[in-house]
C-alpha cells in the first residue's frame, strides 16, 4: 500500500485501481478533480445497473483539452471506458450482493484496462510533455493560490456579488496568496533555521500538490496557512528589527 492509498484492489466499488489509472490519465490533461469524479461516479452507478450507454464515455472524454486527443487516442479511452463499465455490470455488480461482498483481486479484465489506460497516459504525456509538465501544474498552482477561502454560503452564494461583500472577497483572496508565498519562500530569507525547514517543507509539500496530486480541494492547503502567519510574523518582525537598527 502506498503513502496514498485511495485506490485498492478488493474494493467494494468505485475506488479500484483502474479508477486511479483513468484519474492519471485525466490529471494529465488538466480536467478538474471534481469534474473527473463527477464523471466517473455517474458512469460508475449506471454501469453497476448495466445502463453501459455511450453517452457516460463521452462525458469523461469532454475532460481532454479541445483538439489535443487524436482519433486513435480517443478510440482506444472509450474502449477501455466501455470495457470498464462492462466489468462493473458483469462482475463487480454481481459481488457487491454476494456474501463476500466485493471482488478481492484485479480481476484479469481490469488487469487488461489497466494495461491500456497506462499506454494512451504514457504516449498522451509523451505528445504533450509540455501541457502534462508545466501548464497544468501551474493551473493547479493558480488554483491553489488564487482564491479567497470564503468557503460559507453567505460568501459564496447569499451576499455575493455586493460590493462590500466583493470587497472582502478581494482582500481575503490577497491575504490567502500573501499568506501561501510566506509559507512558500520563507526559506530564502533570513529567518530561524526552524522556521527554514518548515517553509522549506510547505514548499515542497505545494510542489506535490501541484504536480502529482492535482485533484487539489481548498482543505489541503489549510496547514500551510498556519505556517504562512507564523512566517509572515518572522519576516516582518525581521524587518521591523533592521529599521530600528538603521535609525
Amino acid at each position: 500500500m502506498g503513502l496514498h492509498p485511495v485506490y485498492w484492489e478488493g474494493a467494494p466499488g468505485l475506488s479500484r485501481p483502474v479508477h486511479g489509472a483513468f484519474w492519471e490519465l485525466a490529471k494529465s490533461w488538466g480536467a478538474r478533480g471534481d469534474d473527473f469524479h463527477r464523471a466517473m461516479e455517474t458512469g460508475y452507478q449506471a454501469a453497476i445497473s448495466c445502463d453501459t450507454a455511450a453517452r457516460y464515455a463521452d462525458a469523461f472524454i469532454a475532460l481532454a483539452p479541445e483538439g489535443m486527443l487524436s482519433v486513435q487516442q480517443e478510440n482506444d479511452t472509450r474502449r477501455a471506458f466501455t470495457r470498464w463499465q462492462r466489468f462493473n455490470c458483469e462482475e463487480l455488480s454481481p459481488a457487491l450482493i454476494s456474501a463476500k461482498g466485493t471482488i478481492a483481486i484485479t480481476t484479469r479484465s481490469e488487469q487488461g484496462i489497466l494495461f491500456s489506460l497506462e499506454t494512451i497516459s504514457a504516449e498522451w504525456r509523451r505528445e504533450h510533455w509540455l501541457h502534462h509538465h508545466a501548464i497544468v501544474p501551474l493551473r493547479v498552482l493558480k488554483q491553489m493560490m488564487a482564491h479567497s477561502n470564503l468557503n460559507l454560503w453567505v460568501f459564496q452564494q447569499t451576499w455575493r456579488g455586493k460590493p462590500a461583500m466583493e470587497a472582502l472577497r478581494w482582500i481575503s483572496g490577497l491575504l490567502h496568496v500573501a499568506l501561501l508565498l510566506a509559507a512558500a519562500l520563507a526559506f530564502l530569507l533570513r529567518v530561524p533555521a526552524p522556521l527554514r525547514l518548515l517553509s522549506l517543507g510547505c514548499a515542497a509539500y505545494l510542489f506535490y500538490l501541484a504536480y502529482v496530486q492535482r485533484g487539489v480541494e481548498e482543505r489541503y492547503t489549510l496547514p500551510v496557512l498556519f505556517i504562512g502567519v507564523a512566517c509572515a510574523a518572522f519576516v516582518i518582525g525581521r524587518r521591523d528589527a533592521e529599521a530600528q537598527r538603521t535609525q
